[in-house]
């Protein structure tokens, strides 16, 4: 593949990624994602401002990303109806019965899900078309954690007629799939021990058995039997894209119902790793992690959230073990603002002192202004999270 030639006397560069025929009308392009970047490969076809579909292709799927003028604006997958599928048992949008008839003849007649319902349901339409455009962006970010398969891209081919387009400059995705990339990446423990075992903890073994988990979790803790490792359990997960699998079961590590088997424990052969190790430098805090996590009944902590003027406007209780991010699964959740990680930070009990700690955010954790990966909490204490601040007060429960 090469770039088209500036000069048509000088030959094309060998290692460029794209091969053009047809002057500015068309062009040619194929490779592999062994060889090639996805972020050069999408550069490439902005640069020339092509309209049609970049086929991606592996053994399991094929993703298809239509361009107008060289921006990406709607991505479609073989697997789209049974991502859609998932999703909408999830929301509980139609009754089971109809949904799998549903997806019995879409699957027979080569029809989309979404579509289907949009036509049958005027009342669903609008429900339909959004999710049809997450699902267009989602297998669109899903993309950049392919680390093979091949592409070609066919000049022309417009989108299909149920398409919910999209509008978003290549900048902004290049950047915000590298934010997903990096957070990934941040977890460390699940992109680099792909071969770790995970298995349930006895917490986990209770979470599975309650009647209101999601569809997904129930599925996730379903694979989680101490035997497949984190790629085979991937290989089995529902078809929902490799970012939500991976922070769901990194989320599972943080409200400890499942820990990790490794071939060189030393004991049982299962240990626990990453998330209930402690990081100080001095060894101090890492000595007490035997002590029982419980509050001992005597003090109790507390976040007070201040408004701008420093006036607090709500409190939440803190527990023993308290997680703290805009994702939904946080025990407390900030929104609003971007700077805050899914899972931010960290506040647990040991002893009769609150330790909080950063869970390797982009933005970090401060705390009276200064800049901490782990600190004991004092009474009075200002936790600065991106926009939000947070006073820790702590009460002696006796003395009240």
């Amino acid at each position: 593949m090469y770039h088209k030639p500036k000069d048509k006397g000088k030959p094309p560069a060998e290692n460029s990624p794209g091969s053009l025929n047809g002057g500015s009308q068309a062009i040619s392009l194929r490779g592999s994602l062994d060889t090639f970047k996805l972020p050069d490969v999408l550069q490439f076809v902005r640069g020339v401002s092509q309209s049609g579909c970049l086929i991606i292709s592996r053994a399991e799927e094929s993703r298809f990303v239509y361009f107008t003028e060289g921006e990406p604006v709607f991505v479609s997958s073989t697997r789209d109806n049974e991502r859609l599928l998932w999703v909408l048992r999830e929301e509980r949008l139609v009754p089971d019965q109809e949904l799998v008839k549903a997806f019995s003849v879409c699957h027979k007649y080569r029809r989309h899900l979404g579509s289907y319902f949009a036509k049958r349901d005027v009342g669903l339409r609008k429900r339909m078309e959004e999710l049809i455009r997450e699902q267009a962006l989602e297998n669109l970010y899903d993309l950049f954690f392919w680390q093979n398969g091949d592409f070609e891209f066919l000049s022309g081919k417009e989108p299909p007629r149920y398409a919910v387009t999209f509008s978003l400059q290549l900048e902004r995705l290049l950047l915000d799939a590298m934010v997903r990339v990096d957070e990934l990446k941040r977890f460390g423990l699940l992109l680099s021990h792909l071969d770790d075992v995970p298995r349930l903890t006895i917490k986990g073994t209770s979470v599975s058995r309650r009647l209101d988990l999601s569809g997904l979790d129930r599925e996730l803790l379903s694979l989680i039997n101490g035997n497949r490792s984190l790629s085979q359990i991937m290989s089995h997960a529902p078809p929902l894209g490799y970012y939500r699998i991976m922070t769901r079961i990194y989320d599972f590590s943080m409200e400890q119902w499942i820990e990790f088997q490794t071939e060189n424990d030393d004991t049982d052969g299962h240990i626990s790793r990453g998330f209930e190790e402690s990081t100080a430098e001095d060894g101090r805090l890492a000595g007490q992690m035997a002590v029982e996590r419980e509050p001992m009944g005597v003090l109790r902590g507390e976040f007070a959230l201040l408004d701008v003027d420093g006036h607090e406007i709500d409190h939440h209780i803190l527990d023993s073990s308290c997680t703290i991010g805009r994702g939904f699964h946080a025990d407390l959740i900030l929104k609003g603002d971007q700077r805050v990680s899914r899972l931010h930070a960290r506040v647990r009990m040991l002893g009769q002192t609150y330790i909080i700690e950063d869970l390797e955010s982009i933005n970090g954790l401060f705390v009276n202004n200064q800049a901490v990966t782990q600190h004991p909490l004092r009474e009075g204490d200002i936790c600065t999270i991106g926009k939000f601040r947070l006073r820790f007060h702590v009460s002696n429960l006796r003395s009240e």
